[in-house]
């Protein structure tokens, strides 16, 4: 992530968090420091289903899908990480009520 232009100075971060909109935008912590900027973006997106598809996308409209250090993060991210989107549900079993025994 410290590769992609659209992420090394805090103006540019700040252009992609107002691209994210709410909640993210709010809850990133602002930082002069690359990493820890990045380490408080990523974290907070990966709290969301789909946080870090949003900032993929982001990412690609300022970028461009040619970028190299951008397809690169992008290849190892879709790897690395499961798409939250594609989970199946697990079905609950619901306990049998016993009937109520008078007596």
């Amino acid at each position: 992530m410290e590769r992609v232009s659209s992420l090394q100075t805090p103006q540019d971060r700040d252009e992609v968090l107002r691209l994210l909109g709410p909640p993210v935008e709010g809850l990133v912590k602002r930082d002069t420091r690359t990493r820890h900027a990045l380490l408080s973006l990523a974290s907070v997106c990966g709290t969301y289903p789909t946080g870090l598809a949003d900032l993929l996308e982001v990412l690609e409209r300022l970028e461009g899908p040619d970028s190299s250090p951008y397809a690169l993060w992008r290849r190892r991210s879709s790897t690395t990480a499961p798409d939250r989107r594609s989970r199946t549900r697990r079905r609950v079993r619901r306990r049998r009520r016993r009937p109520i025994r008078r007596g």
